[in-house]
Parts: structure tokens; C-alpha cells; sequence
């Protein structure tokens, strides 16, 4: 992006462009000194008005809250209408939601429908809804390249050019809609500005395209209507459960069942989230689910709380990112006097990795040891060694005082 710190220093003497507040400075020089006074624009923008311009509107995409001076030369009002109008969309856009009840409606007849999955090229091959284009986006450089428009969402629009060209066809339609969806998010105005979701959207916004998103992601439409998936759901009891990352001998996970760790914490498996006669007869009031893809079985029901951490058990995974939201989540439960169950595909690597951290934010055990007292409790379990090394990134934090431990519920396992 243009330094326009330099710009300005060179051209303020003869500048129309750049104009003073009379209490605000231009967020856009790094000096601290305001804005020079206005001079008389031309008709016609100058190089310099163009290059401006178009930083200015980079930062915008970039900086979706950012706000122009308030500045009384033709230019920048021009820019703080274009940005004002920019925003004001980009509130549009997050409040257009489908519900995937009407959205199976509506890929009845499909013809008006254009899927959009936001996701990874290797998530979109292993499952999407069927009829889905893929726009993935999830690397840095794509990432960048979206925000600032240098390419747009239909550029990048795959597998292959068939994509591209039913991309191209159904957007020149005026009745067609787009739906675009991820893994789970259930709103859109609290996920990341930079994240895929967001992208996409607001680059189709920039092509003059309005999309909606679909609430929950691929996990909430899969759960109801498996059928319209690339991969549908297995019926669960005869499917074997195993850790990837881990090389425990099948049979010995999948006869496992829920384990008690602590008398408000238990771990399981997806069999267990699934088994609604014994989450009553255990009295688990809340579940975690630590997967993008299994289903919150019985959302909805009165006396089921649940949370979601979208993680997969792979040597790349950042789970760490995701301690305080399931210690949060799990110590809800306890003031409440309720039970909860956090669960993974298997209950051996990615759940097991959050009760060993919780216990050892909650009790002054070691690593080792917290593992030790785990593993006496639940035999299978086995933290791939990512999350190990995550484990131990996280001892060294808490014994630096970098993360401080919250004993106010401290458990007494010693």
C-alpha cells in the first residue's frame, strides 16, 4: 500500500486533495501534524487523486470500522460517501441469514440457487452440499489479495473452469441467490472480519451481488438433511470409532464408553453425544463439542446446553486458542451445579487435551501429572503430539505467571 505519510510530506504545498479539520487529523498520515487547508479542486482527478483514492478505499476493506476525516474538499467527500455506503452494505450483508429448513426448500428445485462453500479446498472435497462451488480462501495470500480487491470471489471460484463458467452464468441472473456457507459459524457479525465467510461476502458486495449466509454451516444442515450431502452421515452404531493421529488399536475406542474424570466432568465419544438415555441417566446438563463436523445431537432441547469448538485432530491444529472458552464453558456448569461432557470423535485426543489443560488451570497439578490423573480415569486417552507440545507450551505459560490461574474454583487433587 502507498506510504501516504511520504506522499503527503512531498505534495503538501500543492496538494488539492489533502484539507484541515477543524478538531479532527487525518488517520491516514502517520505524522501527527493535521491536515493542510484545502485548495481548489480540479474537474479532473490528478494520478496522485487516483492512487489516494484507491488507498483509501484499501483501507477500508481492510479496516472495515475505519472512518475518514471529516474533510471539505470534493475528494474526500466523495470517499466518505463511498466508504459510508460500503459499510452500511457490509451491515446488510451480515443481517441476511437462511436457516438450512429453507434452504433444503429451496435446493428442491435448484435452479435459483447458487452454493458457495468458504472453506478449504481439502474440506470441500472431503464433504460439502451437493451442488456447491468451492471459493477457498483460507491461506494468507488469497486472504490478502480478496481483501483488497485485487481479485474478486469469482476469480478464484473452483474445481475448474466448469466452476468458473456456471459461476459467470448464474451470476448474470437477477432472480438467482446466493448462499454461502462454512463450517458452523451461527453469526456472521461475530466472526472475524478476515475470515472466509467475510471475505467472500463482501466481495461479492463489491460485484454487486447480494449474498446470505446459511446459519450453523455445513455441521447445522448436515444433521437434518444428510441426504443432500456429498458424504452423508453414517448411521452411527456401526461405525467404528478411532483416533487418526494416534495408534491405539481400534477395538479397544470403540468399546469405550463415557468416563467420569471428575464428579462434574465427564468425557466421551460421539456415541455417547448421540445416546440421549444416558446423558439423562448421568444428569449431563452441558456438552462440549470439540469437532467441526459431528452435530449437537439434541440442541434445542430445554435442559442441554452446548458449545461448539470447531477443531480437527491434526499436527497443525491450534487448540490452545480454544482453552479459555471451554474453561469458561466448563465452570458454567459447575455454578450451575450441573455435569458436563466434553466429547470428540473418540474421546482420545482433541477432548482429552481440554480436560488435562482445564485441570491444570484449576488445581496447581503439573502436565504430567494432570495427564497421569486423566489417564487413570479414562485408559484410551492420548493427545496427538501437537496438542502435547500445546500442553507443555501452556505449562511454561502458567509457571512464567503469563497466564495466571484461576483458583477461585480451584480443584483439590493433590
Amino acid at each position: 500500500m502507498l506510504n501516504l505519510s511520504l506522499v503527503s510530506r512531498s505534495t503538501s504545498s500543492h496538494s488539492p486533495i489533502i484539507g484541515r479539520s477543524q478538531k479532527t487529523r487525518c488517520p491516514l498520515r502517520d505524522s501527527r501534524s493535521p491536515c493542510r487547508s484545502p485548495q481548489p479542486a480540479s474537474t479532473e482527478a490528478s494520478p496522485l487523486q487516483r492512487c489516494l483514492t484507491s488507498s483509501v478505499h484499501s483501507a477500508e476493506q481492510v479496516f472495515p470500522h475505519f472512518k475518514p476525516p471529516t474533510c471539505h474538499d470534493a475528494l474526500h467527500q466523495k470517499m466518505v460517501v463511498s466508504l459510508g455506503d460500503d459499510l452500511q452494505q457490509g451491515n446488510t450483508a451480515k443481517g441476511r441469514t437462511i436457516f438450512p429448513r429453507d434452504l433444503a426448500a429451496k435446493l428442491v428445485d435448484p435452479e435459483n440457487v447458487l452454493l458457495i462453500d468458504c472453506r478449504s479446498f481439502i474440506a470441500f472435497n472431503l464433504n460439502h452440499i451437493n451442488g456447491a462451488l468451492n471459493v477457498s480462501c483460507t491461506d494468507r495470500l488469497t486472504k490478502k489479495r480478496l481483501q483488497c480487491n485485487k481479485v474478486k470471489a469469482g476469480d478464484i471460484v473452483g474445481p475448474g473452469q466448469d466452476a468458473k463458467d456456471e459461476f459467470a452464468e448464474k451470476r448474470s441472473s437477477p432472480s438467482m441467490v446466493f448462499v454461502l456457507y462454512d463450517d458452523d459459524t451461527e453469526d456472521l457479525s461475530k466472526s472475524p472480519i478476515n475470515s472466509p465467510l467475510q471475505l467472500v461476502i463482501h466481495s461479492l458486495h463489491r460485484d454487486g451481488v447480494e449474498a446470505v449466509f446459511l446459519k450453523g454451516g455445513i455441521s447445522a444442515f448436515q444433521s437434518r438433511y444428510s441426504h443432500m450431502c456429498a458424504k452423508p452421515q453414517l448411521k452411527h452404531a456401526n461405525v467404528p470409532l478411532f483416533s487418526p493421529t494416534t495408534p491405539l488399536i481400534h477395538s479397544e475406542i470403540d468399546t469405550a464408553t463415557v468416563s467420569e474424570i471428575l464428579p462434574f466432568l465427564y468425557l466421551g465419544n460421539e456415541r455417547d453425544a448421540a445416546n440421549r438415555d444416558r446423558l439423562a441417566e448421568l444428569g449431563i446438563t452441558h456438552i462440549l463439542n470439540v469437532t467441526s463436523h459431528l452435530p449437537l445431537f439434541f440442541e434445542g432441547e430445554a435442559d442441554l446446553s452446548y458449545c461448539r469448538l470447531s477443531a480437527s485432530d491434526s499436527a497443525h491444529q491450534n487448540l490452545m486458542q480454544y482453552f479459555q472458552r471451554a474453561f469458561d464453558f466448563i465452570d458454567c456448569a459447575r455454578k450451575q451445579n450441573g455435569k458436563v461432557m466434553i466429547h470428540c470423535q473418540a474421546g482420545v485426543s482433541r477432548s482429552s487435551t481440554l480436560v488435562i489443560a482445564y485441570i491444570m488451570m484449576r488445581s496447581s497439578l503439573s502436565m504430567s501429572s494432570a495427564f497421569r490423573f486423566v489417564k487413570s480415569k479414562r485408559s484410551i486417552i492420548a493427545p496427538n503430539f501437537n496438542f502435547m507440545g500445546q500442553l507443555m507450551d501452556f505449562e511454561q505459560q502458567l509457571a512464567k505467571g503469563d497466564i495466571e490461574r484461576d483458583l477461585a474454583l480451584k480443584l483439590n487433587l493433590e
